[in-house]
This record gives C-alpha cells, structure tokens and sequence, in this order.
C-alpha cells in the first residue's frame, strides 16, 4: 500500500518524508473472512482474531494477493485514492501524536531537573573538593 500511495503521488508535498506504518494501513480497515477451522485458537474471550500460525499465515497471504489485484485494477483507482487519504490522514496524525510526545517529555525532563547545565557534563568525580 505504501508502494502505491507514493507511485501514485498521493502524498502531499510537505509530508513527503511522511513513514506510513502497518499500523496507519490496519487502522480503521475491517475483514470479514468465514473459515472453518478444527482446533481454533483466539486472542482473547470474544474472539474477534484467530491466532493459529497456519491460519494467520494463509489470511495474510490471501490478503497481500487481493490488495495488489485491487489496487491495480483500474475500475478501483477512485476507491483507492479515497482509502490512501484515508492512510495518509491516519499517517500525519500519528506522526503529530509521536511529535507531540517528545516535546511534553522533554519539557518535562528540563522542568523536573533532570537537564544539568553543560558545565556538569564532565564531573566523573563525585567529590566536591577535586572537582571545584
């Protein structure tokens, strides 16, 4: 998906550098896929995703394999230009939200002390009198 948002350009100009992760892609996509399995192992209780190896291997590969033949289909461009938008959007809000994180923590390092000036930099020695 990343591939084809930036052969096609979809990316706007000031977030060329943007990194879309796995994540930004899953985000707000949903699958529906019926299948029969003999010994089924769930995530969880209310067994929204199975955890079988051997399945999770097959429903991934059947994913990548209609995702690109979606993709490529010229019929679908409009649709996928909307769900790009969509990642993309996903993209620059958690790139903001990481942003974001850095700068309350290093605000918060700086105000609680943790910040020494540069002239401590090089006290390997804790003893006040060799060092002043």
């Amino acid at each position: 998906m990343n591939k084809f948002i930036r052969n096609n350009d979809l990316l706007p100009k000031k977030h060329a550098k943007l990194n879309i992760t796995g994540d930004d892609i899953r985000r707000g996509l949903k699958v529906c896929i019926n299948c029969r399995v003999s010994e089924p192992l769930y995530s969880a209780q209310i067994k929204t995703e199975i955890n079988n190896p051997e399945m999770k291997t097959e429903i991934a590969k059947m994913n990548n394999e209609f995702l690109t033949e979606f993709l490529e289909d010229p019929n679908n461009q409009e649709i996928f230009k909307k769900i790009a938008n969509r990642i993309i959007q996903f993209a620059i809000a958690t790139n903001n939200v990481k942003e974001a994180q850095t700068k309350i923590i290093a605000a918060s390092a700086a105000s609680s002390g943790m910040i020494f000036s540069d002239k401590f930099i090089d006290c390997g020695n804790d003893n006040p009198q060799e060092v002043e």
